[in-house]
C-alpha cells in the first residue's frame, strides 16, 4: 500500500534530447534554465507531456513557424494549432493541462508535498491509456517497478482529494440530480468465482458503481462502489432488497441520504422507488419529458468520460486478490472523477439541461 508519508517527488529532469525525434537534429532543443520555465506551470506540462508522447521540440516548434508564414489568418492557425497540440495531449493524459496542473497544485497543499510534473504525468498517462508497465518504462526512463510505484501511489493520492472534491450537496430544486448504474469490465476474480460478478452488457466478469450528476450544476455528486456487476441497480439505490427491514438496509445508501422533497431522475430500472425517484412516463407532459431524457442524456455523457479513461473502458487486470483488485479500481474510479470534476470547473462542463 501507498503511505503518503514516505511520498518522495521525483525530481528527475527529463532529458530533451532523449525524448526528440530521431529525425530531428538535436540542435533544435533549445536549453532552459529553472528560471526561465516553471516546472509545474501548464505550458511546461503541455510541453513535457508531448515530448514523453514522442511529440518532438522540433515538431511542436514548426506548429509556430507555420503560423509566422500564414500571418494573414493567424487568428485561424492559432485556434487550430492550439487545438491540435492540446488534442494531442489529451489523447495520451485524459486532461487539459490546466487540469493537471490545479491538480498538482491541489495535492502540494494537501500533502505539503513537492509534486513533479512528470510523476504526475506518468499517472494521468497510466489512467488514460491503460500502457502496460513495460511501454511505460521505456516512456518514462524508469524501472518497472518505479512504475507502478509512482503512477499508482499517485492515484491515490488524487483519490485523497475525492471527499473534497465529490460533496453530496443539493440545488434548491426538487429534481437535484441524476442516479445511474455504471458498469465496468475486469478479468475474472478467480479466487472468487462467482456468477454475482457477471456483466450482462459486456457478457464477461464486472464491477458496478452509483454515480450521481447535479442536474442544474456542473459537478458529480456522489458515488457508491463498487459491487459485483450483477447487484440491480435499484438494490444499489436502497442498499438492501424488498423483504428486509428497512433498519437493515444499508444506512450510507443513496436511499437514506436524499432529504424529503429531493428527488432523483433515472431512467426505467429505478421504477420501484417513486417517492425517490423520477422516470419517464407517459402522462407526463412533452416538455416534461424532454427535460428527462435531456437530464438523463447528460449523465450518459459523463459515464463516456469515465470510460474514455481506457484503464475503466479495458478489462482491469489489475490486483492480485478480489479485495486487491476491488479496492485499486475504487482508487482509479475516484481518481477519475476527481480529475473530471476539475475538468468540469476548468472551463469543461457538460452540456446545460
Amino acid at each position: 500500500m501507498f503511505d503518503e508519508n514516505n511520498w518522495v517527488a521525483s525530481h528527475e529532469v527529463v532529458n530533451d534530447n532523449e525524448l526528440h525525434d530521431n529525425n530531428e537534429n538535436n540542435s533544435d532543443v533549445q536549453d532552459e534554465t529553472a528560471d526561465q520555465r516553471d516546472a509545474n506551470c501548464a505550458t511546461d506540462i503541455l510541453h513535457r507531456g508531448l515530448l514523453f508522447l514522442g511529440f518532438g521540440v522540433g515538431r511542436q516548434a514548426r506548429s509556430k513557424l507555420f503560423i509566422v508564414v500564414f500571418s494573414s489568418k493567424s487568428l485561424t492557425c492559432i485556434v487550430v494549432f492550439q487545438t491540435t497540440k492540446i488534442d494531442w495531449f489529451r489523447s495520451g493524459f485524459g486532461a487539459h493541462p490546466n487540469t493537471v496542473q490545479t491538480i498538482i497544485a491541489m495535492l502540494e497543499e494537501h500533502t505539503k508535498k513537492q509534486i513533479c510534473s512528470s510523476d504526475a504525468l506518468l499517472a494521468f498517462n497510466w489512467l488514460k491509456c491503460d500502457d502496460t508497465e513495460k511501454i511505460l518504462a521505456g516512456r518514462y526512463s524508469l524501472s518497472e517497478k518505479t512504475v507502478r510505484y509512482k503512477s499508482r501511489g499517485l492515484a491515490e493520492l488524487i483519490q485523497g482529494l475525492y471527499k473534497h472534491m465529490i460533496e453530496l450537496t443539493f440545488d434548491e430544486e426538487v429534481y437535484a440530480l441524476t442516479i445511474d448504474g455504471v458498469n465496468f469490465p475486469t478479468f475474472e476474480f478467480s479466487k472468487d468465482p462467482s456468477a454475482k460478478y457477471y456483466d450482462h452488457k459486456s457478457h464477461s466478469s464486472g464491477v458496478k458503481y452509483e454515480l450521481g450528476v447535479a442536474i442544474h450544476s456542473p459537478r458529480i455528486v456522489w458515488s457508491n462502489g463498487p459491487f459485483p456487476a450483477s447487484v440491480h441497480d435499484i438494490t444499489v439505490f436502497r442498499g438492501g432488497v424488498v423483504g428486509q427491514n428497512l433498519s437493515e438496509w444499508d444506512q450510507d445508501a443513496l436511499y437514506n441520504q436524499l432529504p424529503h422533497g429531493v428527488k432523483c431522475v433515472g431512467d426505467s430500472g429505478y421504477g420501484g422507488e417513486p417517492n425517490k425517484i423520477l422516470v419517464k412516463k407517459r402522462e407526463h407532459s412533452p416538455e416534461f419529458q424532454r427535460f428527462i431524457e435531456r437530464a438523463l442524456s447528460r449523465h450518459e455523457s459523463v459515464n463516456k468520460r469515465i470510460k474514455d479513461f481506457k484503464i475503466m473502458r479495458n478489462r482491469f487486470r489489475y490486483g492480485k486478490s478480489t479485495e486487491g483488485r476491488m479496492n485499486l479500481h475504487k482508487t482509479v474510479f475516484q481518481a477519475i472523477l476527481v480529475i473530471i470534476q476539475v475538468e468540469f470547473e476548468n472551463g469543461q462542463p457538460p452540456f446545460d439541461v
